[in-house]
Order: structure tokens, then sequence, then C-alpha cells
């Protein structure tokens, strides 16, 4: 019997725990989303590749490359997962294209011209 009464403390235990590491995870997160983001395609790919923004919040893309390049949500080529979130063309490398996220949720996205650059922008709840 205090074999089951000791498992059931820690059980209890380790879920709070666990309750407390994600949530305190949630808020940090929280807390470092902005409002709007600049990400910019180099030589290297994206930089940042990983963003955080607050639902509503806007990210302008630019290339510091002199070729034109095209921002777009996954999948390749179809941009479907996020189809509003897509120029729809190629840009030319002196252009700047800003996509205002209004979904939450975590969105991978691509240049359609050099699928190999890849980044991922995280939308959470106002």
């Amino acid at each position: 019997m205090n074999k089951l009464v000791l498992l059931v403390v820690v059980v209890l235990l380790a879920g709070i725990a666990g309750f407390a590491f994600l949530g305190k995870e949630k808020v940090q997160q929280f807390d470092s989303a902005k409002q709007s983001v600049h990400v910019e395609l180099g030589e290297s790919g994206f930089e940042p590749r990983e963003v955080t923004i607050i639902q509503g919040g806007t990210v302008t893309f630019t290339t510091t490359m002199d070729k034109p390049f095209w921002p777009a949500s996954n999948l390749h080529p179809s941009h479907s997962i996020y189809s509003e979130f897509d120029p729809l063309r190629p840009l030319e490398s002196q252009e700047t294209w800003k996509f205002t996220f209004n979904r939450v949720g975590s969105y991978n996205f691509h240049d359609h011209i050099r699928s190999y650059f890849t980044g991922v922008i995280h939308v959470v709840a106002k």
C-alpha cells in the first residue's frame, strides 16, 4: 500500500512539474513575441530563420542578394498550408513584401525560387 501511495505522489509531482514547465515555456514564447519582425534572405538563407509574433503581427521580407526572391508558406511548390502567405510572384531584390499573420499556429516557409532556404514563423494568440 505504501508503494502505491508513493507512486501516486511521484506521478502527481511529475505532472505538476511538467505543467509548470510547459506553462512557463508558453509565457516565455509570448513574452518574446513581437508585433512586427523583419526577415532577410541572404546568401546563407533567411535570418532569423525562426521568429515569434503576436496574432495580427506583420513580418517584412527583404533580401540582400541581387536576385529575385519569393517567400511563401509550405508546401513547396503549392504554398497550400497558408495560401494567403504568398506574394504570388517573384519579388525584385529591391522590393519589400509584408504579410500580416491572422492565424495562430506555426508556419514553415521557404523561398519559392531557392526552396532549400527555409524558416518558421510562430504566431501566438494576443
